[in-house]
């Protein structure tokens, strides 16, 4: 073999190890448009950014969730940039209106009122070009953004009178002891829980009045019209999981319900 040959065989051998040391070929890059979140401003009478819904969520966050939908944060887009990601085209003019529902106690009825608020997104829109690894972690991204905004769920068991035993996903918020609903007719000093509690299957809500002397009322609350049904009387205890487990008596047995937490109102 002459000299020239060797050369070109090592060149040809050489260069195969290094596609193959680096993963073969060289990645194919991708462009995509990518909205990137810098601020939020709820609508003029739409209240303020550190307001609470009746769930404990403070309006802030409720509108950062809706945004991100169709965006990412700027210390994420950042990250992206350290991946490999690179900017072709960018302009700082995004705006994008959000509306949004907006639970609340209905402080003279009693019941619970869902309004629609507005509010404002803003920030850039890109023109990025990547490879298809580093723009999948956009999906990602979105996914956690839905994971760390959302409600916080928590899982309940119901066992009907028949045995048959069911879970249930729900998310808690609360109203003020010292002001129980009027239905109810109760001392609110004789009441150790007050709990909203939204079934996430169906959406149902129910407010369950957990008193001193270990009984329990409930009642449920249709959300379009306010309207309260019930009360339903049962009884209530910890058991050695610190569960709160509520039964309500049935013609034939009982209703048991097992909540994972609710909160506790001292």
């Amino acid at each position: 073999m002459n000299f020239k040959m060797k050369n070109k065989l090592n060149y040809i051998f050489g260069g195969l190890l290094f596609l193959i040391l680096s993963g073969c070929a060289p990645a194919k890059l991708i462009q995509t448009q990518l909205n990137v979140l810098e601020s939020y401003i709820p609508g003029e009478y739409d209240g303020e950014l550190e307001d609470e819904d009746l769930w404990g969520n403070k309006r802030e966050k409720v509108i950062a969730r809706k945004c991100l939908e169709q965006a990412i944060n700027s210390p994420d887009f950042d990250y992206l940039l350290t991946q490999g990601v690179k900017v072709i085209k960018a302009s700082n003019d995004w705006k994008l209106n959000i509306k949004y529902p907006w639970e609340t106690e209905n402080m003279i009825y009693g019941n619970i009122s869902t309004l629609d608020y507005y509010a404002s997104c803003y920030g850039s829109r890109y023109i990025v070009e990547g490879s298809e690894k580093n723009l999948n972690l956009i999906d990602k991204l979105k996914e956690e953004y839905k994971k760390t905004l959302s409600m916080k769920q928590y899982s309940a068991e119901l066992t009907t009178p028949d045995g048959e035993k069911t879970s249930e996903n729900y998310v808690l918020g609360t109203i003020k002891p010292s002001s129980p609903d009027a239905s109810l007719n109760v001392n609110s000093e004789d009441i150790k829980l007050v709990n909203h509690v939204k079934w996430l299957k169906d959406n149902n809500i129910f407010q369950f009045y957990l008193y001193k002397d270990k009984s329990v009322k409930m009642v449920q609350i249709i959300e379009e019209t306010g309207q309260v049904i019930g009360p339903s009387t049962g009884n209530w205890f910890q058991n050695n999981e610190n569960k709160y487990v509520l039964t309500f008596p049935a013609k034939e047995g009982e209703f048991i319900l097992v909540f994972e937490y609710l909160i506790f109102t001292p």
